[in-house]
């Protein structure tokens, strides 16, 4: 019995998506339908929608195999730099932003010196977090622009 290269396999599975089911959409995508039916992905020259991360999926494939090419036309990537779950800076960025301001809140209380709960040495290491905060937030802003 032989066994099927993974890239084999997938070319197999892009032979089987029906020509007719693959509609362009003008601009040089294609949307392909997914295994089930229940879906469409749209496909370029360079990506697809679909959540397969290998370097060419099937409905790529699909495209590459069964579309003539006088149809494919080059265009820009509409996924190219979309992201769309903010990126590991974002989230740090938000997370230090609400700490940030657990701590402001911490600090007032020392500072009113609430029954005797915070001491000034409390004070000294809420703002000495606070600093060290709004220096990594400055820093990553940087890195953000």
């Amino acid at each position: 019995m032989q066994t099927l290269s993974q890239t084999e396999r997938r070319i197999q599975r892009a032979e089987s998506i029906p020509l007719d089911s693959i509609k362009p959409d003008g601009n040089g995508g294609y949307w392909v339908p997914s295994s089930d039916g229940k879906r469409s992905y749209y496909v370029t020259a360079s990506s697809c929608s679909c959540p397969d991360r290998a370097p060419k999926c099937k409905h790529r494939l699909a495209v590459e195999l069964l579309c003539p090419p006088s149809r494919s036309v080059v265009v820009a990537d509409p996924f190219e730099g979309f992201d769309p779950e903010p990126s590991a800076l974002e989230r740090e960025l938000a997370e230090l932003e609400a700490r940030r301001g657990y701590y402001e809140k911490r600090l007032e209380s020392a500072n009113r010196g609430y029954s005797g709960r915070f001491s000034s040495l409390d004070a000294q290491k809420y703002r000495h977090k606070i600093a060290r905060i709004q220096e990594r937030q400055i820093q990553i802003r940087e890195l953000l622009k």
